[in-house]
């Protein structure tokens, strides 16, 4: 996990880096406003120990669960409003919506060994499929446009988001348990140009909209998410 957060600081620096090197751009570029609306596909990854404040626990023991035992892929959907600033660099404020997936249920085994003929198997099961479990995200995301989209119908982009909300267990008949999460992701995508108007002061491109969360805090779920959205890129 370390290598990985710091992989992500290397990866800031880069983009910090490549944006001082853009300052000898000779065109000069507007500053655009611009709005998304996008959804995806999230595919999860990693181990957990437990879920929110409950702990994967037999016999005082603490069980680490793969996350293919425990989530099953998922959907994500959520809306951006940001600038962009010298034609590559696009800061973003937004809202995201993540329903976690869960298996329909999750068993644990643990052996205790009583002697060397005989040994206690005592299981725990965990029926995920009566919980609702949920993410409710404020989104800070900075990225770097490769093209600047004054001049380019398209430009491929890479950045960094940040990410901090609500997580919520709940169930039929059941008061909801909520913590407050963050998270982490790189960003990536590419934008493509499929509408200008004529004036050319907005334009809206077709988006992947992309990323990989490398880190959470707790036992917050981690995905690879894959989307696609609309932006609309306009002065105001």
């Amino acid at each position: 996990m370390q290598k990985i957060i710091k992989f992500g600081t290397v990866l800031a620096l880069l983009v910090i880096l490549t944006t001082a090197s853009a300052s000898g751009i000779t065109r000069v570029s507007r500053s655009l406003n611009v709005i998304d609306f996008y959804g995806g596909y999230a595919k999860p990854w990693g181990n957990y120990e437990g879920i929110i404040s409950e702990s994967f626990r037999i016999n005082d023991r603490q069980f680490e669960v793969n996350h293919a035992d425990l989530y099953e892929p998922t959907y994500y959907f959520g809306f951006n409003y940001g600038t962009v600033r010298r034609g590559h660099l696009l800061y973003q404020l937004g809202f995201r919506y993540t329903n976690h997936n869960f298996k329909d249920s999750l068993v644990l085994a643990d052996t205790t060994v009583i002697d060397e003929f005989n040994s206690l198997i005592t299981t725990a099961t965990y029926p995920l499929s009566l919980y609702n479990y949920r993410q409710y995200d404020i989104d800070f995301n900075f990225n770097y446009l490769i093209n600047d989209l004054n001049f380019k119908p398209w430009s491929p982009y890479l950045g960094l988001g940040f990410h901090a909300g609500f997580t919520s267990l709940g169930a039929k008949g059941y008061n909801s348990e909520n913590e407050i999460e963050l998270a982490l992701s790189i960003n990536y995508g590419l934008d493509v140009r499929v509408w200008k108007k004529r004036d050319n002061e907005s334009f809206i491109t077709l988006s992947s909209i992309n990323n990989f969360n490398f880190w959470a805090s707790e036992d917050r779920p981690k995905y690879f998410n894959f989307g696609l959205g609309l932006k609309y890129y306009f002065e105001m």
